[in-house]
């Protein structure tokens, strides 16, 4: 599936690329969560909300996804509480993959929070 989603964000952006090299292209971005790395927070946090038999989505929850490719570029940010809940689990799948990928030191489930983490 991330195939497609690199195929989209291809045409999107009106680049000239062989279909026959989307795959291989797929596979070296999904290979290490620091190449793309908003477009690949936004996608695990997609599947875990997709995914989960227990939860539906709901009408805001395509924008709060797609807020999610900022955060490898910002100091701090804030997600919904129930975004949070997906968010962190995407951030533990990439960091077990690479430990570098801090993402869940800087994101938060209410400003308060952000404020009070910033503030000790």
């Amino acid at each position: 599936n991330f195939s497609y989603v690199i195929k989209r964000y291809i045409e999107q952006q009106g680049i000239v690329f062989p279909d026959v090299l989307v795959g291989g292209l797929a596979s070296w971005v999904h290979d290490l969560p620091r190449r793309c790395p908003g477009s690949r927070i936004a996608y695990e946090v997609f599947h875990g909300l997709s995914f989960d038999p227990r939860d539906e989505p709901k009408d805001g929850d395509l924008l709060d996804i797609a807020q999610m490719v900022i955060v490898p570029y910002v100091d701090a940010m804030t997600v919904d509480r129930r975004m949070f809940h997906y968010f962190a689990e995407a951030a533990r799948k990439l960091k077990r993959r690479d430990r570098s990928l801090t993402y869940r030191d800087y994101v938060y489930p209410t400003i308060e929070e952000l404020i009070s983490a910033r503030l000790s």
